[in-house]
This record gives structure tokens, C-alpha cells and sequence, in this order.
């Protein structure tokens, strides 16, 4: 008796409609249009439901992988042909790879594995032949197109998308074979945000890079093209494909055109809302997603153009009110009528922690992938790069970790609670900065080294002034300023007590539900300063359940739930302020909304994400609102509609770090120099931490200074690199310039980069150049410039004197006679002192000839007699055998001229002997030692006074005892400034008061 292959078991589930072969699916919501700007990260949540890939058979599900046959995996994606089906899994990889299952597989045969990577992998469509598999795939920051044989060989891209300043980061996606396997159309952002629609060769037409595809849409500005589906049938000549509109976001149309893009496009479903569209073999039935009777969607057939009968109008297949099941396709076993079969979401997990795109809420991924395991409460590193959150193990739940990208193999354990107390480790958050893990243990809060594990301390009980026969502490979080910890509180209040066992409690699943908690805030270094924020509200009629606090990344909002609501409190150095208020969130047309929890804030502060019940069947989803300014209302939009409950959301940390460098100016000669500009931007969300920007140089231009632009940068030469210690707000900038001296002819490309300790979510513009033209000089070229440097500066009056130096050279390639440098100097002010290199004639002076490459150097003394500031210049002039000098830039240069004039005062400037006096100086050489004395008098020994850094110095002054009456002046002399006398300070004789009286009686 021959076998029957797993595919052709599918054919029972064949529901007739109006004739037309299908099975029973259902759609989820069409995926929203791409967006112009990176998207902010994904929120993870704890969801109790995975993929799978399924049919129907009398109207039930029916998995394609039963989980008794292994281990639960999740598979998705699907794409179907006469040959077999291909589909995305993570049954060996959790970033999900594809695989292949020819149509006469054995049933107990494993689908072949046809990529292994490190990549996400999404989207395969298999060939008309079946001898190939195209995808589009995440590799290196850029999604594009590949292309792999069923075996697994011949492994290549087909497309390559470039960041451009209208797409920064352009993706290819869903793509779908021509019916003779020799082009490929797909849905790319290169040119337009919301996507369009573009036909390439399966090969590149060159090895490297591949080709430029075809455009074959050009949608207006806000709609899109996306989903593409090629008629199977050549005679057709059309595509179908998914229409976006950005003005209505929650309405699609599925339309076609032909494969060259010319003319209008027809309405495949008129007057339905529809999306991902797929062909049955004939091309002449569309399976499709609708939300036409709920916004979770259903899956729908309708028989195009009437060809061969059918149905005129579109017909339900199937929809169970609430699974989102996705990407329908038609499957061709051999021996059987052909299939339908779809991606479902199946719920059998008793917790798991998942992710989707913070964005649309797309991407649904399984993270820890642990079924049979309770899993809960998970929260993101700083950097946005690993979770940690609690593991259920038997009789108790420990704290471990895994990479945010869905890519670790094992856990890593940060905590090791005792089973033999059946203790259980929940709710961890990790401090600001990454270096320190708070979570709860027995109804404690525990900090803890993040590294090591370390105990730091534990929170004490609540302070003796509060009712505390027993109190539980839970779900704490961190201030961003990391000063702080606000967790729950319940605290067992006076006599008669309530009916309350809180050892009974302490191992319960969530012990604080049904408690009147509070809100409390405690210090983050030791758990001390224990403040109820909340308490206050309470009253002896209306119990308050304040849980899971969250305060706002900016710091300003203390945010948390109340009573099934989310509450506002603002906040000024992490004390309340002002009035408590609701959070508004807008009422949803059919949709009852209630019990409002675990709220969490977006990182730029300005969405919350959070758990709401809703729907005909009160289970829980995760929504996004708003958080709008003063008089603007706030947006509300659906994360997740899964089957069952999802709960805890937390939003991940991202960043986008943009860099560009510019060269002032791009072209230059042989021995000139550019200045090259580099400028990192956090275009993010939120503050980028550790941010460091660096230039790279090729051979031929050489660096010869590095100077930032920005406040608290730290610049290295050796490494051309600068950082900030601290955070670099959003839309803040790290900008420096590199001064680069072009050595030898050439064109050369400077090349900036930027990195960041947070999770960046758009690589492609980690990375910049520019170009740099250096040429070389003509055999007959003719310049002379001056370059000029003043010191000391400042000086200051009686001290060391100004001296200007000018060095002239020959830069050029032609000799130079008649070379004249004319100086203008303060010597109406400052006398002139000592000249070098040159005899001056009134300003000027003769240097005479000059060979290409030599240099003179002239320098001039300026006395330091008064106080003064200026800018003095010179300027060179020559004369050549074959013209003027070609460079005019350098032939001026200036230099500051600035005197100090030191001043020195005592205050008071009277007083009899045996008085000490104030002496105070203002600008005098800083870490100058001098001295101070008496012109007249009794001097007491020297004590040498060290002028301050800003040129300042306070010192005493004393008269001796009996030393002589009258006028005296004090004088303060040191290297570097002449003798500097004070105004002149008077001795007085002592006088006597008259004694006290004494009253009488």
C-alpha cells in the first residue's frame, strides 16, 4: 500500500465554496505601511500563545506539525506550489530559518533546512520548477533579497538596497516568482516610504553588486505598494498586490497591474477592505485577508473575472472572532485537490515571553522559547541588547537572561533562590546604568550586582512609624537618574486586622493582588529614605490598589496603575508636584476597555504602552497611547491581537546614531591642508549613552590636529576619536574638526564613524564619507605666506614682554625676491624692544629673496609697560619672475596681543597696630609664588602667597604691635610682573570705650 505524504493528508480538510477548493483560515490585521524614519525598537510582553503552521478539517484547526510528533516550534510564513512548500522556522534557530518539504514527503520525513545564519529570515516563495527558493532576509543592517536551490546550495543576493537621504534605511520584501521563474517582483522603501513595487532578474546581472531593479509603481506620497503576488498563468499578465493609504491606515485594497506597470490598476476585491493576496495555480482565485467583520480579520475567496465560474463577490472562509492567523497559500500535493493552508497562533504556553515591533506591533516573535515553563515579568538592559525576567523551575522561579534578538541557545542565571524554601526570584529591573539588578524575593526587594550576582542590600521594613505587623513589596523600578527605587507596598494597617496570610501570600502568583498598596519611593543605594508617595489618597471608604510604578525616562512623570487606570503625577527632582491626574485613553468604537495594567513608558516619554481587557471574550491585549501635550489629544493603537492574554509590555531601549564628515575645502594642493568636519547626531528617541565618533584617514593626508565643538567631549589624536562621558540627548550633536595636510597627489575618501553603547536600530548610518582631491603643485607655482604666533599670552605690565614672530616662507615651487613683511603692532602703546631676523623701517621690513621651501623667521619684542589688548598682524609681499602670487590666502596672518595689569588692594584699609588686614589680587600669572611686605614698619617673615588659576590670590597682612603710626603701603612682587603696590592702608592709634555703667538699686 503506497504512503501518503504529509501534504497530500491536507486534501480531507477541502471545504467546497461555490466550487472553489479551500480550507478554513483566518487573516490578521494587514501590516501597516513601512515608515520613513527606523522603528523606535520592539516591546516584549508575556504572551501564552506560538505559531504554527495549520489547516482545517469540518471546520476545526488541525496542526501541519503535530506537537506530539516533538518539541512545540514555531512556523510561519508558508508559501505553497504543485512541488512542495517552503516556510520559515525556529525549530533549529530562533531567529528563523527556511525550510523545504517537497510534495511526496514522507510523514514522519523532516523538512530539509535551506539557510544557516545568523539573519531573519522571512517571506519564501518557491519557484514555478521548485528547484528554487527566494527571501528576503536582514543581513548586516540592510534587508534585501537572496535566493538558495532546495538543497540548500547556490546561496546568493539578488538585490541591494543603498540608504539614500529619502530612504535611510530601504528594505526589499515578499518577493514572488514571473511564471517562468526568470523574474522576480517584490516591495522595496528604496523609493518611497510606504513601499512600491519593483521586477528583477533571480541573479544578479553582475557578480557584485547586484543589479538595479525595475521600478514598476510609483504610488503618491501617502500611499504604498507592498505584498506582491505574479499571476501563475502568462496569458493573465498581472500582478496582485496589497494598496496602502497612510491617511486611512486600517483600510488596504488588494489591486493588479501588469507586469511592465503600465496603465491603471484594477480592483481585484471592489470595495473591501483586503491584503495579502496569493493565486491559486489557474490564476483564477484569490485567497485573501479581510477585516471586514473584525478588526482581527478573516480569511475570504472570491473567483477573479468570473473565469470558470465561482463567486462574484468575495466569501468567508473562516474566523474565530479572534486568532490572527496570516499569509494564506494554496498547497498542490500530487494526488489530492489543492489546499489552503496558514500561519496560526496556537495557545498552549502557559507564559512565554515575546516581542513585536514597536512600531506596528508586526514581527511577532517567541523569545525565550521554553514551553511548558512559566515565564513572566520581563525587562531590557540599558543598552537595550539582553532581557532578563523570571523562570518558573518547578517549586520556585530564578532571574535569567537572554539576548534581545531572539539568538541565545541557553539562559544565562543571574539569581539561584533556594528550593528547598520554594522561594521565587520576579519582577527584575536593571539599574540605569547596567550595573546593578533589582527584583523580589519573598515579598523583599533585593539589589544586586548585575555582573556578579552580588547581594548590595535588601530593602528594609517600612520605618517604625508605620503600622508593620507585616508588609509585601513588589514590582519595583529605577528613576532614570538612578537615585531612586519606587516599588508597591502593602502594609499590614493597626488592629482589627484583615484576613490576610502573607506567608501564604509569598508564594502565590502575583502576591499584592487584591491588597491596598501604596506607592513607595526609597533611595537607590541603600533602600533608606522610605517615602509613601500615594498613601495620602487613601480613605476609610475607597481602597486604592496603586501598582507597578514607572517613572518617565525624562524624570518628569511618575506613572502607574490605579484601580484598573492609569495614573500622572509630575515630578521635579523625583518629589511630586501639582495634581494627580488620569491618563487618557480614548474609547474604542465596540470595544468595552477595562483593567488597565502594567503600564510602560516609550523611551522618548512620550507613548505608554500597557495590558487591557477588551472584546467579547475579556481577554487581555497590549495597546499604545499617547502621552499628548497640553490641549492635544491622544492616539490609541492595538501592539498585539493574539489569542489568549498578553501582559507585562517594556519597551526596548534604541537608538539611531547618524554621522556625516565634510571637508572644507574638498580640493587642495600638495602641502595645503582641509579641515574635515564630523558630525554624529542622535536622531533616536532617547539620550544615546557612550556615544564615540572617530575619523579614519587613508595614506597621503596626514592629521595634524583634532579639536571638538561640542561641550564635555574628550578628543584623542592618536585615534582621531572623540566621546562624551555623559548622555547625548536626542537630536543632540557630537561635532570636532580634524585639520588633515595633504602629503601627496591623490583622491582620497575620510571615513567617519560613530558607535554607541545602546542597541542602534539603523547601522547604515553608523558610517560616512567624503572626498578629498589633493593635486599636485605646477612646476612654476608662486606663493608666500606668513603664519604668526604671539607669547606670553597674556603678559603682564613690568614682566616678561610680548614677543610677536612671524616666519615667512616660500611655499611654492618658483624663487621669490623683493619679499617685504609689513607689521601692524601696538607700539603706539606697548614700546618696541628687541628686533630679530629683520631691520625694520617704520612697520616694515626687507627679507629679499627666497627659495621654493625656505622660511624666515622675524621676531619682534613689545615691552610690557600698560595694560592692553589687541590684534596685531603682518603681512608679506613678493615678487616672481613669472607673475603674482597664486595664493593670496596666506599671506596675512594675526596673533592677540594682551597685557595684564595686576592690581593689588587691602580691605580695610585702616587700622591700629597689632591689626591684620585683607590683601586680595586680581589678575596676576597664575601659579606665580610672590611675596608680600610693607614698604614702612615692622615686616613680619615672608609667607609666600600661590596666585589661583584664574589669576587671583586673598592673603593677611599684619601690623605688628607697637609699630609705628601713619601711612604704609603694601607691595606684592614675583617673577613674570613688576612690583604691584596696594592704595595706601593707615595706622591708627588703639582707642577705649568708657566703662560700663551700673544701674542702681
Amino acid at each position: 500500500m503506497r504512503r501518503t505524504s504529509r501534504l497530500s493528508r491536507v486534501a480531507a480538510a477541502t471545504v467546497l465554496l461555490a466550487g472553489v477548493p479551500v480550507v478554513a483560515v483566518v487573516g490578521n490585521a494587514a501590516p501597516a505601511a513601512a515608515a520613513a524614519a527606523p522603528a523606535p525598537g520592539r516591546v516584549a510582553y508575556v504572551g501564552d500563545h506560538h505559531d504554527e503552521l495549520a489547516y482545517a478539517l469540518d471546520g476545526a484547526k488541525i496542526p501541519l506539525f503535530p506537537a506530539d510528533a516533538g518539541p512545540t516550534t514555531v512556523d510561519y510564513d508558508p508559501a505553497g506550489a504543485a512541488q512542495g512548500l517552503v516556510f520559515v522556522s525556529t525549530r533549529d534557530d530562533r531567529r528563523g530559518e527556511i525550510y523545504y518539504l517537497p510534495a511526496d514527503a514522507d510523514p514522519a520525513a523532516a523538512p530539509t533546512r535551506l539557510t544557516r545564519d545568523t539573519a531573519v529570515d522571512r517571506h519564501p516563495a518557491l519557484s514555478p520548477d521548485g528547484s528554487r527558493v527566494a527571501f528576503d532576509s536582514v543581513r548586516n543592517g540592510v534587508t534585501q533579497l537572496w535566493v538558495v536551490n532546495v538543497d540548500g546550495s547556490n546561496l546568493h543576493p539578488v538585490t541591494q538596497p543603498t540608504p539614500n537621504p529619502t530612504a535611510p534605511n530601504p528594505a526589499d520584501t515578499w518577493p514572488s516568482w514571473s511564471p517562468d521563474g526568470t523574474r522576480l517582483v517584490f516591495s522595496s522603501t528604496r523609493q518611497n516610504a510606504n513601499g512600491d513595487l519593483y521586477v528583477t532578474p533571480p541573479l544578479p546581472t553582475t557578480p557584485a553588486p547586484p543589479g538595479t531593479p525595475t521600478r514598476i509603481t510609483t504610488s503618491p506620497t501617502n500611499r504604498g505598494a507592498i505584498q506582491p503576488a505574479w499571476d501563475p498563468v502568462v496569458d493573465h499578465n498581472r500582478i496582485a498586490f496589497t494598496s496602502t493609504n497612510t491617511a486611512t491606515p486600517n483600510v488596504t485594497s488588494v489591486l493588479s497591474i501588469p507586469p511592465t506597470g503600465a496603465g491603471a490598476a484594477t480592483s481585484l476585491v471592489p470595495r473591501w477592505d483586503a491584503s495579502q493576496p496569493t493565486w491559486n495555480a489557474e490564476g483564477t482565485t484569490l485567497a485573501f485577508v479581510s477585516r471586514r467583520i473584525n478588526r482581527d480579520g478573516g480569511v475570504y475567496v472570491k473567483t477573479i473575472d468570473d473565469v470558470g465560474g465561482g463567486s462574484p463577490e468575495p466569501e468567508l472562509v473562516y474566523d474565530d472572532n479572534r486568532n490572527p492567523e496570516a499569509h494564506p497559500t494554496w498547497l498542490y500535493p500530487s494526488d489530492t485537490p489543492p489546499q489552503v493552508i496558514f500561519t496560526h497562533a496556537a495557545v498552549d504556553e502557559p507564559g512565554e515571553i515575546r516581542d513585536v515591533q514597536a512600531s506596528d506591533g508586526s514581527g511577532d516573535r517567541d523569545l525565550s522559547f521554553r514551553p511548558g515553563q512559566f515565564e513572566s515579568a520581563p525587562t531590557y538592559s540599558p543598552d537595550g541588547r539582553k532581557i532578563a525576567y523570571s523562570r518558573r523551575v518547578r517549586n520556585y522561579a530564578d532571574i535569567v537572561t537572554i539576548n534581545a534578538d531572539a539568538t541565545s541557545a541557553t539562559p544565562t542565571v543571574l539569581t539561584r533562590p533556594d528550593p528547598r524554601k520554594s522561594e521565587k526570584d520576579v519582577d527584575p529591573v536593571y539599574s540605569p546604568d547596567g550595573t546593578k539588578l533589582a527584583f523580589v524575593r519573598s515579598n523583599r526587594i533585593i539589589v544586586i550586582n548585575a555582573t556578579t550576582g552580588a547581594e548590595l542590600f535588601r530593602v528594609p521594613p517600612p520605618p517604625p512609624t508605620t503600622p508593620n505587623n507585616g508588609f509585601l513589596d513588589g514590582e519595583p523600578s529605577w528613576s532614570p537618574d538612578g537615585k531612586r527605587i519606587v516599588f508597591a507596598r502593602y502594609t499590614v494597617p493597626p488592629p482589627p486586622l484583615p484576613d490576610v496570610d502573607l506567608r501564604a501570600r509569598a508564594f502565590a502568583a502575583n502576591p499584592l493582588d487584591g491588597l491596598d498598596t501604596d506607592v513607595w519611593s526609597v533611595r537607590a543605594s541603600d533602600g533608606g529614605d522610605q517615602v509613601n508617595v500615594t498613601g495620602a489618597d487613601d480613605t476609610a471608604t475607597q481602597t486604592q490598589f496603586d501598582r507597578t510604578p514607572r517613572v518617565a525616562p525624562d524624570g518628569r512623570t511618575l506613572l502607574w496603575n490605579r484601580n484598573g487606570r492609569l495614573r500622572l503625577w509630575d515630578l521635579v527632582g523625583n518629589q511630586p508636584t501639582g495634581t494627580q491626574r488620569d491618563l487618557t485613553v480614548p474609547a474604542q468604537p465596540d470595544d468595552q476597555l477595562s483593567g488597565l495594567q502594567y503600564p510602560a513608558w516609550a523611551p522618548d516619554a512620550k507613548s505608554v504602552a500597557f495590558s487591557v481587557i477588551h472584546g467579547p471574550s475579556n481577554t487581555r491585549d497590549i495597546a499604545v497611547v499617547t502621552v499628548p501635550a497640553p490641549g492635544a489629544e491622544p492616539a490609541f493603537r492595538w501592539l498585539t491581537t493574539s489569542v489568549g492574554d498578553e501582559n507585562q509590555p517594556v519597551w526596548q531601549p534604541t537608538s539611531d546614531l547618524e554621522v556625516t564628515v565634510a571637508a572644507n575645502p574638498a580640493a587642495i594642493n600638495v602641502n595645503t591642508t582641509t579641515t574635515l568636519t564630523v558630525t554624529a547626531t542622535n536622531l533616536g528617541q532617547a539620550a544615546a549613552r557612550k556615544v564615540r565618533a572617530s575619523l579614519s584617514l587613508p595614506s597621503g593626508l596626514i592629521p595634524l590636529s583634532i579639536t571638538p565643538a561640542t561641550t564635555g567631549a574628550t578628543c584623542t589624536q592618536a585615534t582621531l576619536s572623540c566621546h562624551l562621558a555623559g548622555p547625548l540627548a536626542a537630536e543632540g550633536t557630537l561635532v570636532f574638526s580634524v585639520v588633515a595636510f595633504g602629503q601627496a597627489a591623490g583622491t582620497y575618501t575620510p571615513t567617519a564613524t560613530v558607535t554607541g553603547s545602546i542597541l542602534d536600530v539603523a547601522s547604515p548610518n553608523n558610517q560616512a564619507s567624503t572626498t578629498v582631491t589633493v593635486s599636485s603643485i605646477e612646476v612654476d607655482f608662486r606663493d608666500v605666506g606668513v603664519a604668526m604666533t604671539t607669547s606670553p599670552t597674556p603678559s603682564y605690565t613690568g614682566g616678561d614682554p610680548v614677543i610677536a614672530t612671524y616666519t615667512v616662507t616660500n611655499r611654492g615651487r618658483a624663487r621669490a625676491s623683493g619679499v617685504t613683511l609689513r607689521t601692524v603692532l601696538p607700539t603706539s602703546v606697548l614700546r618696541r624692544g628687541t628686533v630679530r631676523g629683520c631691520t625694520f623701517a617704520g612697520d616694515s621690513c626687507e627679507i629679499g629673496a627666497l627659495a621654493p621651501g625656505a622660511s624666515k623667521q622675524v621676531s619682534v619684542a613689545l615691552d610690557a609697560t600698560a595694560k592692553h589688548s589687541s590684534t596685531a598682524s603682518g603681512t608679506v609681499t613678493a615678487r616672481f619672475a613669472q607673475g603674482a602670487d597664486q595664493n593670496r590666502g596666506n599671506d596675512t596672518a594675526t596673533g592677540q596681543v594682551k597685557v595684564l595689569q595686576p592690581t593689588l588692594t587691602v580691605n580695610p584699609a585702616i587700622g591700629p597696630p597689632g591689626f591684620v588686614t585683607r590683601a586680595s589680587g586680581v589678575d596676576f600669572p597664575p601659579g606665580v609664588t610672590l611675596n608680600l611686605a610693607w614698604d614702612g614698619g615692622i615686616n613680619p617673615p615672608a609667607r609666600p602667597v600661590v596666585i589661583r588659576p584664574n589669576g587671583t590670590f586673598d592673603a593677611q597682612a599684619l601690623v605688628f604691635n607697637r609699630d609705628r603710626l601713619g601711612n604704609r603701603l603694601l607691595a606684592a612682587n614675583g617673577l613674570r610682573f613688576g612690583t604691584v603696590q596696594a592704595q595706601p592702608f593707615l595706622v591708627v592709634a588703639k582707642t577705649f570705650s568708657p566703662p560700663g555703667f551700673t544701674s542702681r538699686g
